[in-house]
């Protein structure tokens, strides 16, 4: 019976380990990296922040808060028209992204694209401890583009 319990304890405390190093990794991605918009070539930064046992990725700074006429940049091509207005170092552009172990990679969320006001598919991992590589993609992850952020210092 004691040895019972002592594989019984055992286990837990292997699974309790295993737990809490999964999201030890899964928390590797918060903070802050400096982006290039893919089509407007205007840099930013987005934060990812930990909601639940996802996480979301929002611009908190742009390079550039006006257009070329001197408005404030906005994000324009939102397909919801009460966001259209929405300040362009307010947006959130990744959302719904939960930690896979096994391929230590953020799955299942979605990416917005403010340049097209699209909304794709994204797969996240870590090209490096310090680079993130951001997957967008429409069905299979290999019909998409690939971009990198830095992450800040």
């Amino acid at each position: 019976m004691k040895a019972i319990r002592t594989g019984i304890l055992s286990i837990v405390i292997t699974f309790g380990a295993i737990t809490a190093l999964n999201a030890q990794n899964a928390d590797k991605i918060l903070g802050v990296y400096r982006a290039l918009g893919v089509d407007t070539q205007i840099w930013s930064e987005v934060q990812f922040t930990k909601h639940g046992d996802c996480y979301e990725g929002n611009v908190i700074w742009v390079e550039n808060k006006t257009d070329g006429n001197g408005n404030p940049l906005v994000d324009a091509n939102n397909p919801d028209p009460k966001l259209r207005n929405q300040p362009a170092n307010k947006i959130k552009v990744i959302w719904g992204v939960k930690y896979d172990p096994k391929k230590d990679m953020w799955t299942d969320g979605k990416v917005y694209n403010p340049s097209d006001g699209k909304t794709y598919d994204v797969q996240i991992s870590f090209e490096t401890p310090e680079k993130l590589k951001v997957r967008g993609y429409i069905g299979r992850p290999m019909l998409g583009r690939t971009f990198y952020w830095n992450r800040k210092k």
